[in-house]
């Protein structure tokens, strides 16, 4: 594939928590991001809330591996855990 690209879908601004995005020429791959919202979360002694967002990696394996797209997946999850003024878990 010459002159392959990466999209980055966005539908969270329209009130979508989740989708998966399709890959189409001359795409490599398309990040899809949903809406962050705060939702119940797993806390130590029980349920807690925090703003989360639900993101998608749709990848033509001509291209790459699934492997790159779960280390690509990794590395966005650790950023944005640390991300400047990220408000804690309540």
């Amino acid at each position: 594939l010459q002159a392959a690209n990466a999209t980055l879908s966005n539908l969270g601004g329209l009130g979508v928590d989740r989708f998966q995005a399709l890959v189409t020429p001359p795409q490599a791959s398309v990040l899809s991001v949903g809406s962050v919202k705060r939702r119940p979360i797993a806390v130590p002694g029980g349920v807690g809330s925090a703003l989360t967002v639900t993101v998608g990696l749709t990848v033509d394996h001509r291209v790459a591996d699934g492997a790159c797209g779960a280390r690509l997946l990794a590395g966005l999850d650790r950023a944005l855990a640390h991300w400047p003024n990220h408000p804690p878990a309540t």
